[in-house]
């Protein structure tokens, strides 16, 4: 009868456990398919940690949590913290599932600019998916790098310290014929919104513009004016026509519970 209690007590424990790291899991995974990445970090790491039992199903669970939580460092650019995060669904052998996570690795590597590292993790891409173009150019990419860095040239690379800020400043273009505008979109102080975008971890983008002065510097960036250009939403990606007449932008609306 004591055995009988013990063991009614210890299934009732493991099952408990097992509810709660299910929880934890499923609001992970609900987290990361509606791409909200940012609460996704803390979601999928939590849950992640969360996963304290053994067995082939526990581990293929916990490496997918640690594939999800990589992912949502790299789509907040967030390079070093997503390269520790596919190491850790490496180890959990997660690339069985999802061979992408070497590709994934090597592009984080590349970011950061440690370019041996990039061509082995293609390459263990490539061998479990041999005819993916991507990483092949990923491959002659980083031996591209490689080849600059060796050979400098006299150029000098400057910061334009007047127009770039920490937020995001994506997707520049000249926009007149002199080439004395740029325009790109930025998720910088004073945008429209009000509201942060929960994919990015920061405010939503507006298209900014900044000219050339007579002295040959950039000026101080201003949104671009018209009506309906910059909205509470997200801009950016500008393009123009050949006379520069006419600008094309891409919007990302945001509607609620979606």
């Amino acid at each position: 009868m004591k055995f009988k209690i013990a063991l009614t007590i210890f299934l009732l424990s493991v099952a408990s456990v097992a509810s709660a790291q299910n929880k934890h899991v499923i609001k992970a995974r609900t987290t990361f398919i509606s791409e909200r990445y940012c609460e996704g970090i803390e979601d999928c790491s939590n849950a992640y940690f969360k996963i304290t039992r053994k067995g082939k199903s526990a581990k293929k669970t916990k490496g997918e949590m640690a594939f999800m939580t990589a992912e949502c460092y790299r789509f907040t650019e967030q390079f070093r913290e997503a390269n520790e995060w596919y190491e850790r669904a490496l180890l959990l052998d997660y690339q069985e599932d999802v061979p992408e996570i070497h590709y994934y690795n090597a592009e984080m590597f590349k970011m950061m600019t440690e370019y041996d590292k990039a061509i082995e993790q293609y390459e263990l891409y490539l061998a479990l998916v041999p005819d993916d173009d991507l990483a092949k150019n990923g491959v002659a990419s980083c031996n591209m790098n490689k080849q600059f860095i060796a050979e400098k040239t006299r150029h000098v690379i400057e910061n334009q310290t007047a127009i770039n800020t920490d937020q995001f400043d994506m997707a520049p273009m000249i926009g007149d014929r002199k080439g004395t505008k740029v325009y790109w979109g930025s998720s910088r102080d004073g945008v429209t919104g009000k509201d942060s975008d929960a994919r990015t971890c920061q405010e939503f983008m507006d298209l900014w513009v900044s000219d050339i002065d007579k002295k040959g510097n950039w000026t101080a960036p201003y949104l671009v004016k018209g009506d309906s250009i910059n909205t509470e939403h997200n801009e950016g990606t500008v393009a123009f026509d050949q006379r520069f007449k006419k600008m094309f932008f891409t919007r990302c609306p945001v509607e609620k519970k979606q």
